[in-house]
């Protein structure tokens, strides 16, 4: 946990962890439940296309990830299903080592509200 704090995204980790369930992998994978969340999740990162698999080039290290599970809840409190989430450890990472440049797409309300009246002008 040590790494978390010597990063630039201190932040982002902790807030993205605040949520999680304080369950170990070795506890989750005897839970049928929890199972089927992580095949789920496995199932929608190849269904997405989210990764591809390749051979690491020599000299590069891998970058780890951690499974992150949730219990989502009803209105009344009671768990409606468990949810797993597979997060790479980007906290790792270094700029100029692991990465060149960073790319978050971000879609201010005006834009969307621009293309709404596009569409709408357009039936």
């Amino acid at each position: 946990m040590q790494d978390i704090y010597n990063s630039t995204n201190d932040v982002h980790v902790v807030c993205l962890l605040a949520g999680a369930e304080d369950v170990k992998f070795e506890e989750v994978v005897l839970d049928e439940r929890w199972k089927k969340a992580m095949d789920e999740e496995i199932g929608s990162i190849e269904k997405n296309e989210t990764w591809e698999l390749t051979d690491l080039p020599t000299g590069v290290r891998p970058i780890g990830v951690k499974w992150v599970y949730k219990k989502k809840t009803n209105a009344n409190g009671e768990v409606e299903r468990h949810k797993a989430q597979l997060m790479v450890k980007g906290y790792k990472q270094q700029k100029g080592i692991d990465y060149d440049e960073v790319f978050a797409p971000v879609t201010r309300m005006e834009t969307i509200r621009l293309l709404f009246s596009l569409a709408a002008q357009h039936e």
